[in-house]
């Protein structure tokens, strides 16, 4: 028997759900009953990681919180009870077949999956940041068109979004808002920073690609953020830069930039150059934590 305990952060990483949704579901539905530590802390078996995952697939064919624990622990007591297998080589195999057809549908669909059975930040992790990498390999040997990664990556960006808002946070908890640089387009790396930062316990806003000028700016003073993540793949504008960094002087809010851009960079005066979030994350943290 696998005698491993996990805590509660790594069964949110695990599972997708975030840290209040699994102590509701304990709490209120009795999804699972974990063991306590004598400082008090909650400690999960793999066991209670299955039923949770059983639990958001259930809950995801349309059955109620309740319903679907009931069906969770019943599977678990099946001969076989398992979550759907599937290797990982052949599960991205598969997602890149169905972007060869350019089936968004079909795509979705298989995202959803893996999704349901792996946990949000596992399958990023092990399916979709390496799918994402082939299809810019496939983009580059011009084996993919313009209509195949186009499709892929807007169906990868809508799944993102949607599982990002499905996050459940407290409304009181502090609100970070991510974007790209104007004229920047590439934001799947933003949606997957933000929901890194929702199940961390922040509200999360992403404002898109390439926001208008000033979009930024007028949110920040409207919203009044903990944080701003900014992001740049490509080239940054001196004339993109620097209203944003003149800007930055006039706030208390601390404006992060990251991306592959940000290498070959003069660091600006105000703008603060940041490549890994749970740095980023630590010195909010200081500041203000969140509620969770």
């Amino acid at each position: 028997m696998n005698s491993t305990t996990y805590t509660i952060q790594q069964v949110a990483e695990q599972t997708g759900l975030s840290k209040q949704v699994i102590r509701k579901w304990e709490t209120r539905y009795g999804v699972i009953q974990p063991a306590r530590l004598a400082n008090g802390y909650r400690n999960y078996t793999e066991a209670e990681i299955t039923i949770l995952r059983y639990t958001k697939q259930f809950i995801a064919q349309g059955h109620s919180i309740a319903k679907a624990a009931t069906l969770a622990k019943r599977q678990m007591l099946a001969p076989t009870a398992t979550l759907t297998p599937f290797s990982t080589h052949d599960f991205i195999q598969a997602l890149q077949d169905v972007g060869t057809q350019a089936d968004d549908k079909r795509l979705l669909q298989l995202l959803q999956k893996a999704h349901n059975t792996l946990g949000l930040l596992t399958m990023i992790d092990t399916i979709l940041l390496p799918f994402l990498t082939q299809i810019g390999k496939l983009w580059c040997t011009k084996d993919w068109s313009a209509y195949q990664e186009a499709v892929s990556s807007q169906t990868i960006r809508d799944f993102l979004a949607n599982a990002r808002r499905n996050i459940f946070v407290t409304e009181q908890a502090p609100l970070i808002i991510g974007s790209c640089l104007p004229q920047e387009r590439h934001e799947i790396p933003m949606q997957i920073l933000l929901i890194r930062c929702a199940i961390a316990g922040y509200r999360t806003l992403m404002l898109g690609p390439a926001p208008a000028p000033l979009a930024i700016e007028e949110t920040v003073q409207h919203l009044h953020p903990q944080a701003v993540l900014l992001s740049a793949s490509t080239k940054i504008q001196p004339e993109v830069l620097e209203p944003l960094d003149d800007f930055a002087a006039t706030t208390t809010v601390p404006l992060f930039l990251g991306g592959e851009a940000t290498t070959s960079l003069t660091p600006p005066q105000h703008i603060i150059i940041a490549n890994h979030l749970p740095d980023i994350l630590a010195q909010l943290k200081k500041q203000a934590s969140p509620i969770i």
